[in-house]
């Protein structure tokens, strides 16, 4: 047990590296993951209208 604390910290550390690096570039994105989302699914919605509409 005590010869795998170290490769535990290391793994510890790196996640905490990782976490802290993608934290903010996940914080950063968002708004234009949603806005992509959003735009999605109005285009989807007006598309399945249309369709629905040209139909009658």
């Amino acid at each position: 047990m005590i010869k795998r604390l170290p490769s535990v910290a290391a793994s510890m550390i790196g996640i905490a590296i990782a976490l802290s690096i993608a934290v903010p570039v996940i914080q950063a994105a968002a708004p234009l993951i949603i806005t992509v989302v959003i735009a999605i699914a109005v285009s989807v919605i007006a598309w399945r209208a249309a369709k629905f509409y040209l139909r009658l």
